[in-house]
């Protein structure tokens, strides 16, 4: 007798399998174990169905011993083979693909325009393949096949290779198709020179499913970045807080030292990115208050002129500290700065001279103190200053107001109107240096 290898044990690494999501498998499946049963001399009919149902998977295993094709001894094993094809349709040699097959793989393609030569030659091979199955079964002809294939190139590649058959085939009928062959071979040349990049022909080789989850160290290093100094920031902002009480009056503290939770020595503030530098203490901040342009609010912590948060991103910038992402946010709002309470020196004399008053509210202001002093009142912002009285022990004609003349008038003249004529005696000074006349009343204009 030969010595024949035995039929490999259900899940070893030479056991058959087969996948219920791709039923054109199921006839490779047969075929194999077909080849496996004369290597081990398997030639019984029940022994050959016990061997398909062990190398099953266990839910279609289930479903094939409930054939009346495996339990009747009567049933070949040809005949238990096509009840278990007939449970899967496109696993039989005669609907291996279908009309729709095809269609839909013309869509598919379509809907995408072929960019080089290598998927030019994909979707050829399987157009090929399913339209060449059909037309064996006269279920397409080979004027559908043409047509389905330019349907499924998307412009500007159909255009171009259309126009280029025009000018090889001036003399062919425009409602007849081309080849298929024609069309293809013309289609490479317009796609001569589009070889693929090695990464996309990576993206695009078999088994390249299984990489799409691989994220590369840089593509992901700026994302860490940026969650450290969301974070960062975030637990800044809340030390900075302090207590967590809202009516305890302040939240920061200034002498508190920094220290680095991430290890290392120096520490980087959140706000500037200077070294050795906080949040609570930060220069910038005092300035950019100043300026209006931040504020801190009730918990001690920094927000902007409107009460939020700054944000830890903005669309289209990449900002590493706060403060750049502050200007950056004042930028794209630029009527965000609140009104300045503060006055600015002005140095040019044209702007210190807008505050002077102008000659008619001098005469205004004149005239009131005119006013004022008719109705023998004196008045400083709006306060009305008591007269002095004089003194009942000098008598009021004791003393007479001494008047110089005006410039343009001499001293000696008597014929000035406005000043009063000497008495004939001149009077004594006061005995006392203590005592001032009163200066004599000016009289009311027409009183």
């Amino acid at each position: 007798t030969e010595n024949r290898s035995p039929m490999p044990a259900r899940g070893h690494t030479t056991a058959l399998t087969f996948n219920p999501s791709q039923p054109r498998t199921l006839r490779r499946f047969f075929q194999d174990i077909e080849t496996l049963f004369e290597r081990s001399g398997v030639e019984t009919d029940p022994a050959r169905k016990s061997w398909v149902v062990r190398y099953l998977p266990i839910d279609v295993s289930d479903l094939c011993e409930s054939l009346p094709e495996y339990a009747n001894e009567d049933k070949t094993y040809e005949d238990f083979k096509k009840a278990v094809i007939a449970l899967y349709p496109g696993a039989g040699e005669d609907r291996k693909f279908a009309v729709a097959d095809v269609e839909n793989w013309v869509a598919k393609r379509a809907a995408v325009p072929i960019a080089n030569i290598s998927e030019l030659s994909a979707y050829y091979r399987n157009f090929f393949s399913m339209t060449s199955y059909l037309m064996k079964h006269n279920r397409l002809s080979e004027s559908e096949q043409s047509r389905l294939f330019v349907h499924g190139i998307a412009p500007p590649l159909c255009d171009q290779v259309l126009q280029c058959l025009q000018l090889k085939l001036p003399n062919h009928y425009p409602d007849d198709p081309y080849k298929l062959e024609k069309i293809y071979n013309t289609a490479k040349f317009v796609l001569h020179g589009t070889q693929p990049t090695a990464a996309e022909a990576g993206r695009g080789a078999p088994g390249s499913e299984g990489r799409k989850g691989v994220i590369k160290v840089e593509e992901i290093a700026p994302l860490l970045r940026f969650l450290a100094q969301s974070v960062g920031e975030g637990s800044a902002n809340a030390n900075a807080g302090g207590n967590t009480n809202p009516f305890a009056g302040n939240r920061y503290n200034a002498g508190v030292p920094s220290v680095n939770r991430y290890g290392g020595g120096a520490y980087f503030c959140h706000y500037c990115g200077g070294p050795n530098c906080q949040l609570r203490t930060c220069p910038f901040i005092e300035e950019d208050m100043w300026a209006g342009r931040v504020f801190r609010n009730q918990e001690g912590r920094v927000v902007l002129p409107n009460g939020n948060f700054v944000p830890h991103h903005l669309p289209g910038y990449e900002g590493v500290t706060m403060r750049d992402r502050v200007y950056e946010w004042h930028r794209r709002n630029p009527g965000a700065l609140p009104a300045q309470l503060f006055f600015t020196v002005a140095t040019d004399p044209a702007a210190v001279s807008a505050f002077q008053l102008s000659t008619d509210e001098c005469i205004d202001q004149l005239e009131r103190e005119l006013f004022n002093l008719r109705q023998g009142r004196t008045r400083f912002d709006g306060v009305e200053v008591p007269r002095r009285r004089p003194n009942p022990s000098q008598s009021r004609g004791t003393s007479q107001e001494r008047r110089d003349a005006p410039p343009h008038l001499p001293a000696s003249s008597s014929n000035n109107p406005f000043r009063a004529q000497p008495r004939a005696a001149a009077q004594a000074p006061p005995a006392s240096r203590e005592h001032v006349d009163e200066p004599s009343r000016i009289a009311p204009v027409g009183g």
